[in-house]
């Protein structure tokens, strides 16, 4: 029976030292605490916003005039997907005139989940097989060269 209890011992003991190894990993850009809190709706400008956070994650193209900063905790999983156990949003809205309107935090329980669509785009004409490509392209191109220097 002991013969059979040690090397038991030793697989629990491995697969215990490598589920330590699995630490949570940060992504994305969070800007200190102590930085956010120096934001002052009303008084700084885009520019002020940007030596005091950094670059911001996200930049809507078109719409309200909003920096998203997102950041991230992941924890690995084995042989999957690092699941999210924690993210942070911190929106700085602006006014027409590029000034701090207000800064919003949201969270992972803010998230909504959004399901893909399946549906393709259909295209133009038909699907050629192997063959009709092939037979397709017979008599297309000649042996003479058609461009200076080819």
């Amino acid at each position: 029976m002991r013969r059979k209890l040690v090397p038991s011992l030793l697989v629990l003991g491995l697969a215990a030292g490598l589920a330590g190894c699995m630490e949570p990993s940060t992504h994305g850009n969070r800007p200190p605490v102590s930085r956010l809190q120096e934001v002052t709706p009303g008084v700084q400008t885009r520019d002020d916003i940007l030596m005091l956070l950094g670059s911001p994650s996200v930049v809507p193209v078109y719409g309200e005039d909003t920096w998203y900063y997102v950041s991230s905790v992941m924890m690995p999983q084995s042989f999957d997907n690092p699941e999210t156990v924690a993210r942070e949003i911190i929106a700085v809205r602006f006014d027409e005139d590029g000034v701090v309107a207000g800064v919003d935090t949201l969270d992972l329980a803010d998230g909504q989940a959004v399901d893909p669509v399946d549906r393709e785009t259909p295209t133009r004409g038909r699907e050629m097989t192997i063959l009709e490509q092939a037979i397709g392209n017979l008599g297309r191109f000649s042996s003479q060269s058609d461009g200076p220097g080819l």
